[in-house]
């Protein structure tokens, strides 16, 4: 195998991980996807929900919902006028966010050091507190992940029935429709999943550091070893 192969797959797993939880962090619905709404007035039940299988964007007003009911998005939902304010989900939403944007600056800066490590190995130039460093970085941009995933999960457990059913539902008045009582309920959305891709790139990452970490040390064993050789033959 090329020494440069697995720095060539060390800057493939970084991109991609970096391009992830950009995405994840880009997107309005953030780590725990949309807000369900349901709603029963007199008999009336509405379930709001606009559905495109695992990706899901925003409540909308659709075919099952009040045509009053306009529809937002989940910062809007539960951060905003409509939020339950008995319970924490807009601390455990902005939590989330925050996670997985420092696991995107993380993932971006350790994509721009493996790229600049990989041109700099072909000037036969090795940086062992550079590999130290993308290495932690890794493991940094890991943890802010698996952090951002723990809180969505460990916050919907009583409620997980199903990949796409209701998770982490609080039940609260909801200030549309004359202030109707409603159930928000969490659900698994698009930064969500970017957030697991860009979590398992960051370990294949990880994975790939310990090979180059291995060739390093060897490499260097087999140098000194081979300097001491000429020294005593030297002498």
């Amino acid at each position: 195998m090329d020494s440069s192969t697995p720095l060539k797959v060390s800057i493939f797993t970084s991109f991609f991980a970096a391009l992830s939880h950009i995405l994840s962090a880009s997107l309005q619905t953030w780590l725990v996807g949309s807000v369900k709404v349901d709603m029963d007035n007199a008999g009336l039940h509405y379930y709001c929900t606009e559905d495109f299988g695992l990706f899901r964007t925003a409540i909308v007003s659709g075919s099952q919902c009040p045509t009053s009911y306009s529809g937002e998005d989940t910062i809007k939902a539960v951060c905003g006028d409509n939020k339950n304010p008995n319970s924490n989900d807009c601390d455990l939403v902005r939590t989330g966010q925050a996670m997985v944007i420092l696991s995107s600056i993380f993932s971006i800066v350790t994509f721009l050091l493996v790229t600049y490590q990989y041109y700099r190995r072909k000037k036969d130039l090795t940086f062992s507190k550079l590999k130290v460093i993308i290495t932690w970085l890794t493991i940094l941009a890991g943890l802010c992940s698996v952090v951002s995933i723990s809180i969505f999960e460990v916050r919907s457990h009583d409620e997980d029935s199903g990949w796409a059913d209701n998770y982490g539902c609080s039940t609260g008045t909801i200030s549309i429709l004359f202030s109707l009582q409603g159930t928000q309920c969490f659900q698994r959305g698009a930064a969500y999943i970017f957030c697991c891709v860009g979590l398992t790139f960051s370990l294949s990452l990880g994975v790939v550091n310990c090979v180059v970490g291995r060739e390093f040390f060897n490499k260097e064993a087999e140098r000194y070893g081979s300097f001491y050789t000429n020294l005593e033959e030297t002498v």
